[in-house]
This record gives structure tokens, sequence and C-alpha cells, in this order.
């Protein structure tokens, strides 16, 4: 597993809070990879370089822009098989995670990554012209 991480989501608050999640998870025995961003974008790449290296999960430690910039990172990977999409919510409005009841509470969502639930969801892809 190789949680991506953005420390500017949630007006920074991701970043203040990461390394005592990121202390806690382990100590509660999930085993994962942290990959930290530095500038929009980075998200998408590094989702899209673990996808094409065979992980099997790939989570969104910030908000909805970061879990917008993984999901298009998987998306876009050359890999046999994708990985699934975790999030862990740490940004100011986490749409998604609300809308598909993952828990407001980042411990309690990695509560979820641990046990291995998973669920289909559909996903499009939109291109705008002019």
């Amino acid at each position: 597993m190789i949680i991506v991480v953005n420390p500017a989501a949630g007006g920074g608050r991701a970043g203040r809070e990461w390394p005592r999640l990121a202390s806690l998870l382990r100590a509660g025995g999930l085993q994962f990879e942290e990959r930290i961003t530095s500038r929009p974008g980075d998200a998408t790449k590094i989702a899209r370089e673990a996808a094409a290296t065979g992980c099997s999960l790939v989570v969104a430690a910030g908000g909805d822009g970061t879990v917008n910039e993984v999901v298009n990172g998987i998306l876009t990977a050359q890999a046999r098989e994708l990985p699934c999409l975790g999030t862990l919510p740490m940004g100011t409005g986490v749409d998604l995670c609300r809308t598909v009841g993952i828990p407001s509470d980042p411990l309690e969502a990695a509560a979820i990554l641990g046990n291995g639930t998973r669920r289909r969801m559909d996903v499009g892809r939109i291109t705008c012209a002019g």
C-alpha cells in the first residue's frame, strides 16, 4: 500500500497532522509506504507509478483534489491490473468520503483500509472542448 499525502490539504492541516497519524497507523499494524506531494500533479504521477509497479492499493491522504489526482494517476497507468483507491480524509471538503460513507476521522477511515472492505464505483472521464 502506498499513501499519497498532500500536506497542503485542509489549509495545511494534513501536513501538520500526518506525522502523528502515520505513527498511529504503523502502531496499529498498518504497513505502508508514504509519498509526500510538493506541487500540483505530484499525486497523479505517484499514483500512476504505483499502479505501473503493481501496487494493489493507493491511498489519497488529503481532500477531494488529492483524490482526483490519485484517481487520474490510477486510470492513466499502463498496468495489467489497476490498484484499488483508498482515502484518508484530511482535506476541507472531503465530499467523496461523505458521499460513500467513509468516516471523516482519518483514524476511523484507516480502520476500513485495514479490514479490506471494498466497494465498486463507476468512474467517468469528461473532456471539455473550447
